[in-house]
């Protein structure tokens, strides 16, 4: 339980309500210790099975820190002031992918199958919503919500779609 509540952050989201220094110092302290952890466990027989998810927890515990370190770089800051937001919002949180990669890595290095990771391919060709089927849903969702985040709501005439609004 312990790593899990390391791994999701939380340290990091504390820390970073005083500043985001304190906030990547705690994030990247979060990682280090996730990683004495991993070690330990690894040398001691009674805790190895756990060895594996605290691997995880500890790639997965980069995201937060990472983000501060790379929006951190001084032409990252100033392109992110000037980019229009909803742009800004899609590239600061593609910097979460900086946890996923060393989580593959780990799963990759340490020969997991897909039924360990517990990955299924499913049924792709599901029902989603009415007659509506995934192969249709998934992607005009994924639309939809880049469209709303590129382009935004600001230059809407709301009170012209909305009768009674004030």
């Amino acid at each position: 339980m312990a790593g899990i509540g390391l791994a999701g952050g939380l340290p990091y989201e504390v820390a970073s309500a005083w500043s985001p220094y304190a906030g990547f110092l705690a994030g990247l302290a979060t990682t280090a210790l996730l990683l004495l952890l991993y070690s330990i466990a690894q040398g001691n027989p009674r805790l190895a099975p756990a060895a594996g998810a605290l691997a995880i927890f500890a790639s997965l515990s980069v995201f937060g820190w990472f983000g501060t370190v790379v929006t951190a770089i001084p032409a990252v800051a100033d392109w992110l002031a000037t980019a229009p937001v909803p742009l800004a919002f899609l590239v600061v949180n593609a910097t979460k992918f900086g946890s996923v990669v060393p989580a593959a890595v780990v799963a990759y290095k340490r020969g997991w199958t897909r039924d360990e990771l517990n990955l299924r391919i499913g049924n792709l060709n599901a029902r989603a919503v009415g007659p509506l089927r995934w192969p249709v849903v998934g992607p005009a969702v994924i639309v939809v919500v880049l469209a709303l985040f590129l382009v935004g709501t600001h230059g809407y005439d709301t009170k012209r779609w909305c009768r009674g609004c004030r």
